[in-house]
């Protein structure tokens, strides 16, 4: 088979392009820090890294949004604490008033501070979901043909809905609850809300009560009535210990569900880098191979054109 100019000619050049192409390939490799840059490089590993990435930011979403709600745990917890030391202070001025030495200004001076600090435990009480505005949950009310006449009135659901967990999804959401997520302590349950069987429009919250028993035993000067509040006033502030408990349980368990999931978000980076970025010892030493090659077969062409052009002269 007889091979003519052309074709010698043609086959050269096509050797040059593709070295020449070769090098640019590497060049972007190098500048751009990624192995694949365009769909016809390797469309194959290309898919795999859309996957990857796909998986990288539906971990990232996971772990945002519980980070979320452990910011809401905690400002719940700081909001059990505030309750705590409310009503610790509150079982301060309840040992002060059992004392028989006071006299009845002294114990009404203590009934007003009792009464300030309830209306800072309702406040707080409308801060115990952790959303970032306090809620409208509690309110006190007056109405002397009530037996109490004052009370601590609950303005949300009741019963309160929610619970139960979410339904199952595939990933990391198969692992989080509702209760997990919106659910940070039953404040129905803490303040014990209890509703009226003749009246379903009068829903108090017995947790309040013993405050406002306290406060009127003082007004009244009955040291021993607030004597026997204060096991009552003991056991409130075990009651807010044991949720604070429960909150911190759920944080943990939250805070360990996102050390995995961030675990897991860099095994993924980890192998997207692997399968996506240049590894620049390599892809130096492939360009250092491709500019020889190309300078070879450029100096041979280069050569094999003057032999060429004197054959055509003679």
């Amino acid at each position: 088979m007889r091979i003519s100019d052309n074709m010698f000619y043609n086959q050269l050049l096509s050797g040059l392009q593709k070295r020449s192409r070769g090098a640019i390939r590497i060049h972007e490799q190098i500048s751009s820090g990624r192995r694949i840059n365009r769909l016809s490089d390797e469309p194959q590993a290309l898919g795999r890294l859309f996957q990857l990435e796909a998986m990288i930011d539906q971990s990232g979403l996971y772990r945002r949004t519980i980070e979320s709600q452990i910011n809401r745990l905690n400002r719940v917890d700081n909001v059990l604490g505030q309750i705590g030391d409310i009503y610790q202070r509150v079982r301060e001025l309840a040992v002060q008033g059992a004392s028989d030495t006071l006299s009845g200004e002294d114990l009404a001076a203590l009934a007003r501070e009792v009464d300030r600090l309830i209306n800072s435990a309702v406040a707080a009480a409308n801060s115990v979901r952790g959303e970032a505005a306090p809620e409208a949950l509690f309110e006190r009310r007056v109405d002397p043909a009530k037996t109490p006449p004052e009370w601590v009135h609950y303005v949300g659901t009741f019963p309160p809905g929610g619970g139960g967990p979410s339904p199952a999804t595939d990933g990391w959401a198969s692992l989080l609850t509702a209760e997990l997520l919106v659910e940070t302590v039953d404040h129905v349950e803490l303040f014990a809300v209890v509703e009226d069987p003749a009246d379903a429009r009068y829903r108090h919250a017995l947790f309040f009560d013993r405050l406002f028993e306290l406060r009127d035993c003082m007004q009244a000067g009955d040291t021993q009535g607030i004597r026997d509040i204060l096991g009552g006033i003991d056991e409130d502030l075990e009651k807010v210990v044991s949720f604070r408990a429960q909150l911190g349980a759920k944080t943990n368990q939250l805070e360990m569900l996102t050390d995995q999931i961030s675990f897991h978000e860099a095994q993924l980076t980890e192998l997207k880098s692997i399968l996506g970025d240049t590894d620049l010892a390599k892809a130096s030493i492939e360009l250092g191979r491709e500019e020889l090659v190309y300078k070879s077969l450029l100096a041979a062409t280069t050569r094999l054109l003057e032999v060429s052009l004197l054959h055509f002269l003679r």
